[in-house]
């Protein structure tokens, strides 16, 4: 006789916890971003943003995270608009700087994610401003 064990999906939710936005004056490169949207923003400009994070370690069910794969940074003109994406597909990478970022204000969010496509929710959403 054998017993059939109905097969579960699991999804695990993975959160991301503190963004850093800071300011930079260094003249490091950041690393290049792959799969970059195009802004739709202003003409660019000389200011920059460098956003930092710590990177999450656990699911929200509590198991550790075993295949964080990069990130997402969405940034726009408006939070509730983050119309570019910046794909940073190495998971030890925890600063990067957006520049060229013409005069105004920026708002900005990451989402982590898996090497099997799980994404975490947004980071909460932080702001600068170019003078």
């Amino acid at each position: 006789m054998s017993s059939t064990r109905p097969s579960v999906a699991r999804r695990a939710t993975i959160c991301i916890t503190a963004v850093l936005l800071t300011l930079c004056a260094c003249s490091r490169r950041a690393p290049t971003p792959i799969d970059t949207v195009q802004p739709s923003l202003s003409s660019p400009g000389i200011g920059t943003a460098t956003l930092s994070w710590e990177p999450p370690r656990r699911n929200t069910d509590g198991t550790a995270i075993v295949n964080l794969a990069g990130y997402f940074i969405y940034y726009g003109r408006s939070p509730s608009n983050l119309n570019v994406t910046i794909k940073i597909p190495d998971p030890y990478v925890t600063t990067y700087t957006v520049d060229k970022l013409g005069p105004g204000t920026y708002y900005f969010c990451i989402v982590a994610f898996t090497a099997t496509g799980i994404r975490s929710s947004a980071s909460l959403t932080v702001s600068k401003t170019i003078p």
